[in-house]
């Protein structure tokens, strides 16, 4: 039987530690996204295939990093709120 002693506050620092970089993993592929797209990094029908890549990893990415945000507020709603010491 696996205990789980992680508590509610333990749930609400990790979900503040990983909302401070959930944006820039989000965010992580704009950069050269926007350079595909100005047409700076290269042109033709080989770039614009590398870009529709990046694009679909993009989504994949920002999915992901949702899932997380998401699967850790879940975990903080379902902790019991904990007792203050008497």
């Amino acid at each position: 039987m696996v205990v789980n002693d992680t508590t509610r506050a333990d749930l609400e620092r990790l979900q503040i530690q990983v909302g401070r970089i959930i944006g820039d993993l989000k965010a992580a592929l704009d950069a050269p996204l926007s350079i595909m797209a100005s047409g700076e990094a290269w042109t033709g029908s080989r770039a614009d295939s590398f870009g529709q890549s990046m694009e679909i990893h993009k989504s994949v990415l920002q999915k992901g990093a949702d899932a997380v945000d998401g699967d850790i507020e879940a975990a903080v709603a379902a902790a019991p709120a904990e007792e203050p010491p008497a």
